[in-house]
């Protein structure tokens, strides 16, 4: 019966990560005509989630986000094909949930976040190698193009989630959440 009542609570905590997460991600900050944006740390309630219950749940909460965001941000976009939609919204918001390799560790969320952030950047600046090269400038490199654009809104992204989980960890400390 425990454990049933932990996957019960692991799947109900998952589902409201995804729509916190997805709710931010509508709350662009600054947003690329191309695709990508920075958002309202909307990385932030996986990266929370796969700490709080590791990797497997990280990353399937991961997939259900990028999906989610992606049916509904990729609808004015151009897809290249199926392998561009799943490079930029399953695998790249699934390694966001490589934040729960600090499972239950005391800096898990600060460290995870930028852990998710370089994951989802990696995968994200693979694309822009794989999918969308055409789009450099004359002249320029594939790779560095892809740096450039997913460098853009990727780390302004990481470095607000940086500066919001010591501020979050704060508040919940003292409400002792």
């Amino acid at each position: 019966m425990l454990n049933r009542r932990k996957t019960i609570r692991a799947v109900a905590e998952g589902g409201l990560a995804v729509a916190i997460a997805v709710l931010l991600n509508l709350l662009p900050i600054w947003q690329f005509s191309a695709g990508g944006a920075v958002t309202a740390a909307s990385m932030l309630p996986v990266v929370f989630y796969a700490v709080r219950w590791g990797v497997p749940s990280g990353i399937a909460a991961g997939l259900v986000f990028g999906m989610l965001g992606g049916m509904i941000s990729a609808a004015g976009f151009v897809l290249v094909n199926a392998w561009s939609f799943l490079f930029d919204y399953c695998f790249a918001f699934m390694a966001v949930g490589l934040a729960g390799v600090l499972y239950r560790k005391p800096s898990g969320l600060l460290w995870g976040s930028l852990l998710a952030g370089g994951a989802r950047f990696a995968v994200h600046w693979a694309s822009g190698l794989i999918f969308w090269g055409e789009y450099a400038a004359e002249g320029q490199a594939v790779w560095f193009y892809s740096l450039l654009y997913n460098g853009t809104y990727m780390l302004p992204n990481a470095v607000l989630a940086l500066i919001i989980v010591p501020l979050l960890t704060t508040v919940l400390k003292k409400q002792k959440i």
